[in-house]
């Protein structure tokens, strides 16, 4: 009778494999945890008073977001488990509430401030975060070859120094850049990687919040992660600029909305966030 710790180490070999690298290195934390807790049972004996057990107890040490991660990889593995026909079911716990917390941002001042303040170095990186707002694997995934004219194609992500497929369907796309965004990211290099290290791999992300940590402070910002460009970006677009809601989805590599004529019928034309960005860039470089 396979346990829980036999099924996952299976699992582990046979499934974990075909998730990204991220995934990979968190979901394999998280089966350590489960392991420890509930590797012994056999899977056909797991309760809803165990697993409720396990679950109160992650959650007495654990953030509720992570408990809820890592309830997320106890899905998936239990949910292989009910495919192969090895249970018929598995226990649903009830996990802690997650509060919604304030998420950081930057406001277009703050951005404009920033990239006018950066050295010349890390400018093009910041100027590309404030204007176009992609993830920051996406940005340092970014080669000289996905740049043409003023046109910028996002089709692969970096993580831990690898390069990877982007975190969804969605995020591969093309966008309009300004000319200034342009002729900033075309003085970066020359081949491989825009934004490269000196062997010419791509920049590490340590690296480059020490920067940003360190210039924030200087212009009496609070230092923040990557993701608070993003999110300055969109809200600019959004209420400075008035994009619209398809074409900034589109330009953030969103999944379709919900609605079924906005998020389904209705499709992003190329070039139609022009405009948009044209007089985005007049408020963001000035």
């Amino acid at each position: 009778m396979e346990t829980f710790q036999e099924f996952s180490e299976r699992w582990r070999t046979t499934i974990l494999p075909l998730k990204k690298p991220a995934s990979r290195s968190t979901m394999s934390s998280h089966l350590r945890l489960l392991n420890e807790r509930l590797g012994a049972c056999p899977l056909v004996d797991i309760s809803y008073a165990s697993v409720q057990a396990v679950f109160s107890d992650l959650a007495k040490e654990q953030l509720p977001r992570s408990v809820k991660n890592i309830h997320g990889t106890y899905v998936n593995l239990m949910g292989q488990a009910v495919r192969e026909k090895l249970i018929e079911k598995y226990p649903k716990p009830v996990l802690p509430k997650i509060k919604k917390a304030a998420q950081d941002w930057l406001t277009l001042a703050q951005m404009r401030l920033i990239i006018k303040n950066s050295d010349d170095k890390h400018r093009p990186l910041l100027a590309l975060l404030s204007e176009a707002g992609p993830r920051i694997g996406e940005a340092l995934g970014l080669q000289v070859g996905d740049l043409t004219d003023q046109t910028l194609y996002i089709q692969r992500s970096i993580w831990c120094g690898k390069s990877q497929d982007p975190k969804t369907d969605n995020a591969v796309r093309k966008l309009y850049v300004s000319k200034e965004l342009r002729d900033m990211l075309k003085s970066c290099a020359n081949s491989g990687y825009l934004f490269h290290t000196r062997s010419g791999g791509p920049q590490w992300i340590t690296e480059l919040r020490k920067y940003t940590d360190s210039l924030l402070r200087s212009l009496q910002i609070e230092p923040v992660g990557f993701h608070a460009w993003r999110r300055g970006c969109a809200s600019a677009l959004a209420s400075n600029i008035g994009m619209p809601t398809k074409i900034l989805g589109g330009r953030l590599g969103h999944s379709h909305s919900g609605d079924l004529t906005l998020g389904v019928y209705c499709q992003i034309i190329e070039g139609a966030d022009k405009e948009y960005v044209d007089r985005y860039a007049q408020e963001l470089y000035g």
